[in-house]
């Protein structure tokens, strides 16, 4: 079962990775741009694009649900690997890493660093920990308050 464990964060990573940094649609930028006003981003683009289906709504959805998504298996990995068991300690390292993701994005002008996706990928990670937490005994992992 560890073995099992390990070879899923290992891919989990690796895809976490190559998503972030490297997938098609990130592009290197000239300037560094950093959006601190939280939403302000998503609103924007939510309130561009018409009620029918557009390229434009496909980008906001896409965005919305998939930064959400793409961190609801961090504090699963972060439960096997580290043993972390405290839901305010899972969500301050999917936090930290969510800053830190974003950090390297500004760093390596892979496109804008945003608080949006900060959230997005936060509010991820506690669905996951609301999972785990009502999950309790009938999972292998069981999440504490304290």
């Amino acid at each position: 079962m560890r073995l099992l464990q390990i070879v899923l964060s290992l891919g989990y990573s690796l895809l976490l990775g190559y998503i972030v940094f490297f997938a098609r649609r990130r592009r290197f930028i000239t300037d560094r741009t950093v959006n601190f006003t939280p939403l302000r981003n998503s609103y924007d683009e939510y309130t561009n694009f018409n009620v029918s289906f557009t390229i434009a709504s496909y980008h906001f959805y896409a965005n919305l649900v998939g930064n959400v998504l793409l961190f609801v298996p961090v504090p699963f990995v972060l439960c096997w690997l580290f043993k972390i068991k405290r839901s305010a300690t899972l969500i301050y390292c999917c936090l930290g890493l969510s800053v830190f993701i974003e950090a390297i994005q500004y760093a390596g002008k892979l496109g804008v660093a945003d608080i949006d996706d900060v959230i997005l990928n936060t509010s991820g990670a506690a669905i996951a920990i609301l999972y785990l937490r009502k999950a309790g005994k009938r999972s292998a992992i069981q999440v504490t308050r304290k």
